[in-house]
C-alpha cells in the first residue's frame, strides 16, 4: 500500500525541462546561422520561408490541420502519377491548398476567418523569430522577420505565407510521386525538427 503522504525525496533527480528548440532542430540551426551570414540582405526572406512556415504550421491557432492534412491527402492521390512527377506540380499542389484554406467544412467562403488565420501564422512566425534571438540564432531570426517585412499587408490567398501554408500541410503526400501516402499518414506537416531548408518555394 503505497503512503500518499510520505515526503518527496530530496535527493531525486529532478525532471529535465523540455528544451525550447528540440535537438535535431537546433543542429539543423547551428549549420542554417553560419550559412545566412554568407547570403545578402535581401535574399534573407526567400531563404526563411520554408523553414519558417514549417515550423509554424503545426501551432496556429485556428488550422484545422486534421482536416486540411486529409484534403491534401485526398487531392494529391487523385492526381494521376504522371502529373505528380511533374516539376510544376509542388505549385499546382500550393495553389489548390491556398483555395481550399478559404472555405469552411461546408464549402462556404470565410474571407474574415481566413485574414485572421494569416495573422495568427505571423504571430507564430515572430515569435520563434524572438526564441530564434533568444537562443543564440540571430541571424535566422533577421531572416524570418525580413520575411514577414516583406510580406506584410499580404491577403489569402496570394500571399506568400498563405500559400507556403498550404504546400507545408501537403508536404508528406509529394515525398514519392509513385507512393504518395506514407505507412502512416501524418497529422500535419513534417515537424519542426526535421532540418530548415536554406531555398525558395
Amino acid at each position: 500500500m503505497t503512503d500518499e503522504t510520505a515526503e518527496p525525496d530530496e535527493n531525486a533527480e529532478p525532471d529535465e525541462p523540455e528544451p525550447r528548440i528540440a535537438p535535431t532542430l537546433r543542429q539543423a540551426l547551428e549549420e542554417l546561422e553560419p550559412w545566412l551570414a554568407e547570403q545578402p540582405d535581401d535574399e534573407l526572406a526567400r531563404h526563411a520561408l520554408v523553414p519558417a512556415t514549417r515550423w509554424a504550421v503545426a501551432e496556429i491557432p485556428g488550422l484545422d490541420l486534421e482536416r486540411y492534412t486529409e484534403e491534401a491527402k485526398t487531392f494529391v492521390v487523385a492526381t494521376p502519377i504522371w502529373d505528380r512527377a511533374l516539376l510544376r506540380y509542388r505549385k499546382d499542389v500550393a495553389y489548390w491548398m491556398s483555395q481550399r484554406l478559404l472555405v469552411d467544412e461546408h464549402e462556404g467562403p470565410r474571407p474574415e476567418q481566413a485574414r485572421e488565420l494569416l495573422a495568427a501564422a505571423r504571430t507564430v512566425i515572430a515569435g520563434k523569430a524572438a526564441l530564434l534571438d533568444e537562443e543564440g540564432f540571430p541571424r535566422t531570426a533577421q531572416a524570418f522577420r525580413a520575411l514577414l517585412d516583406e510580406t506584410a499587408g499580404g491577403e489569402p490567398p496570394a500571399d506568400l505565407v498563405w500559400r507556403a501554408l498550404g504546400l507545408r500541410i501537403a508536404e508528406p503526400f509529394l515525398e514519392n510521386a509513385a507512393d504518395p501516402v506514407p505507412l502512416v499518414t501524418p497529422s500535419a506537416s513534417p515537424p519542426p525538427s526535421e532540418p530548415p531548408e536554406p531555398a525558395s518555394e
